[in-house]
């Protein structure tokens, strides 16, 4: 049997199935994780005044070569005029406070002239007029008498109207993923809701008549217990899905037809695991064939027999039993459906030979570590495709190995979540 490509495989399944165009509306303080169904736009300038970044003075900067005599209210007659310069406020410059401005406060009476200045605060509104904010640390201060002792530029401790955001600006993209930033932004919009993706509906179904249910007593000793389930129920809800377990599914022909059909009316994607591969027993891969087929296995190890089928608008992942291989699938193939985008990869320097024991692309269980500031990985202990004791456990990343590799070389990596 011939099988596609990964990476070709991935990237028509994604682009044939599309992302959810459902749409629910959630609090903020429920929308961590989620992603955002449209774009956000702003309504209004942020800020919508000029704003103070400092505590200081605000007043009106000099133009270059303009003069200024003094306040008048200062006691001295000994005060030279002085001259601007390009962009910069001369120091020993005199100003008259006029009055006060503070956070939250608003008087849309209060203006300066030049020679004047009012008092303010950080994140109070400018007084019409005003351009400059001096910091308090910069002046000297006599009853309404302001002295600049430090030269400032114009335009210094100024917020400008738009500075964040201006009204009419995508502030945020249909497709993020919100983070404590995003709802930060969110929040200084005034907005208390936000439109998100609903979250896909996953049931997870594992399969084979050697399997038990959680707390099933065991009757023989070839009877095993489903880790995969519980792996892929929490995989499921770290990747922004709703995830819930299904009951035990045994290897008979019509009722794994049965009950597989039977299960996706009540979720948008149903996964199953067991029932792909070649034996007298595996059953689920001839249902996936019955639907539309999207794809048909592909050459990756482990899990080359995955298949994933659409029937109407519900999507069947039919993964394999074994627990290291259903997982990697599913991060291979579900998380980028859920999630909005493949997993995030990064680099490590390999710190053992690795011999590939295939021609296909072989995604390895593997422990990272921080040896003096560079990441590196190994092989994790135990082999086999069915290890979860240190395959899935510890660091849990996963190495692709596309070829023989050796001590030292670089390779591409990816977490599960």
């Amino acid at each position: 049997m011939n099988f596609e490509d990964f990476e070709s495989s991935l990237e028509r399944f994604l682009r044939e199935v599309g992302e959810t165009n459902q749409a629910e509306q959630v609090a903020l303080t429920e929308a961590f994780g989620r992603v955002l169904a449209q774009n956000v736009v702003a309504s209004e300038n942020l800020p919508l005044q000029k704003t103070s970044s400092m505590d200081g003075y605000a007043f009106v900067s000099l133009a270059k070569n303009e003069t200024q005599d003094g306040c008048g209210c200062c006691d001295t007659n000994t005060h030279t005029p002085t001259h601007a310069t390009p962009n910069l406020t001369t120091k020993k410059t005199e100003l008259r406070c006029i009055g006060v401005s503070a956070a939250g406060g608003y008087d849309p009476n209060l203006a300066v002239k030049k020679g004047e200045c009012v008092k303010t605060f950080t994140g109070a509104l400018l007084p019409a007029g005003a351009d400059t904010v001096v910091p308090v640390e910069n002046v000297e201060t006599n009853g309404e008498c302001v002295t600049i002792t430090k030269d400032v530029p114009r335009g210094f401790a100024v917020r400008e109207v738009g500075e964040c955001y201006k009204k009419g600006e995508v502030v945020l993209r249909s497709g993020v993923r919100l983070g404590f930033g995003e709802l930060g932004v969110l929040a200084e919009m005034g907005k208390a809701f936000v439109e998100v993706r609903a979250k896909r509906r996953v049931g997870i179904l594992a399969t084979g008549n050697e399997l038990l249910g959680f707390g099933e007593a065991r009757k023989n000793p070839s009877q095993i217990y489903p880790s995969s389930t519980i792996m892929l129920f929490w995989l499921v809800r770290a990747w922004g899905g709703e995830a819930v377990i299904l009951p035990v599914l045994k290897d008979e022909c019509e009722s794994v037809k049965e009950q597989i059909l039977a299960s996706l009316k009540s979720v948008d994607i149903l996964v199953t695991t067991g029932g792909v591969s070649v034996g007298d027993f595996d059953f689920v891969k001839e249902v996936a064939r019955s639907g539309e087929v999207l794809v048909d296995g592909a050459s990756i190890k482990p899990g080359r027999h995955v298949k994933i089928a659409r029937f109407g608008e519900k999507l069947l992942f039919a993964l394999p039993g074994f627990p290291l291989s259903s997982v990697i699938t599913a991060t291979l193939y579900l998380k980028p459906l859920l999630r909005g985008a493949f997993e995030e990869k990064f680099s490590a320097v390999l710190a053992e030979d690795y011999a590939k024991k295939s021609g296909f692309c072989e995604f390895v269980p593997s422990v990272l570590s921080n040896e003096n500031g560079v990441l590196s990985v190994k092989r994790a202990g135990k082999k086999g495709s069915s290890a979860v004791i240190d395959g899935l456990v510890k660091d849990a990343v996963v190495f692709v190995a596309r070829r023989e590799l050796k001590k030292g070389d670089l390779v591409e990596c990816f977490k599960f979540v």
